[in-house]
């Protein structure tokens, strides 16, 4: 499956860099042997300035993955660092799979609502893993397990896989999964169209909306319960 090809390769350039990075430690070691006898110390710090964007469905950069984990909620997240393959509800109160593995189905948490004053429902999950599919970005790979996704009652949403895939539930809790304000969204230029890569203008560099503020933009847009938890 591509999802896991895809944990092999970055794990295989993880390896590289770790490789290459030795190599040159070793080399300003030999070269800087005179400077560690005078007892000086050798700093190397790594540049994490690496966000291009805010939109959740977008960004697939360090930074960026920090700020989402923090400002947009999933329908799960796993029990604890410790735990991460036990999950436990955020805006989904339960979830259901299917014998053969290919159908997920979540019932959502009542009385939530966007800082828009929006509810949040399954059309809200529905179009946001639409569109992290559509918009053929750096996060989309995620999503080519999946078929569809279907709102079966405003309060309940399936999401069915082309087959089946143990790391779904991993990948859904994951930076990039948090549920955006569809309506909200589409007012400034967001698209679930099946050529979303083309269409959606909300998040693309020169815009002014990506869902939270950043340059211009509205107010964060984030999901709160009315029940304040």
């Amino acid at each position: 499956m591509r999802t896991l090809r895809g944990f092999r390769m970055l794990s295989r350039l993880a390896a590289v860099v770790l490789v290459l990075g030795l190599i040159g430690a070793l080399g300003i070691s030999q070269a800087s042997a005179g400077q560690r006898a005078a007892g000086k110390t050798l700093i190397i710090a790594l540049d994490q300035a690496d966000m291009k964007t805010l939109d959740v469905s977008r960004q697939f950069e360090f930074a960026a993955a920090f700020i989402c984990l923090n400002t947009y909620d999933p329908l799960l997240k796993p029990k604890s660092p410790a735990e991460l393959t036990t999950y436990t509800p955020v805006l989904a109160t339960s979830w259901d799979i299917s014998k053969d593995g290919k159908e997920y189905t979540f019932k959502l948490r009542p009385n939530v609502k966007f800082a828009s004053g929006n509810p949040l429902t399954a059309e809200d999950v529905r179009f946001t893993f639409t569109r992290l599919k559509n918009l053929k970005g750096n996060a989309s790979w995620q999503m080519d397990p999946l078929k569809e996704v279907q709102v079966v009652d405003p309060m309940t949403v399936k999401m069915i896989l082309n087959e089946p895939n143990g790391d779904w539930l991993a990948i859904i809790s994951g930076q990039n999964a948090g549920v955006i304000d569809s309506k909200l969204a589409k007012e400034h230029g967001a698209s679930d169209s099946p050529t979303a890569d083309k269409d959606d203008k909300a998040g693309t560099p020169g815009s002014p909306w990506s869902g939270i503020r950043t340059t211009g933009g509205p107010p964060p847009r984030l999901p709160r319960s009315t029940s304040g938890t």
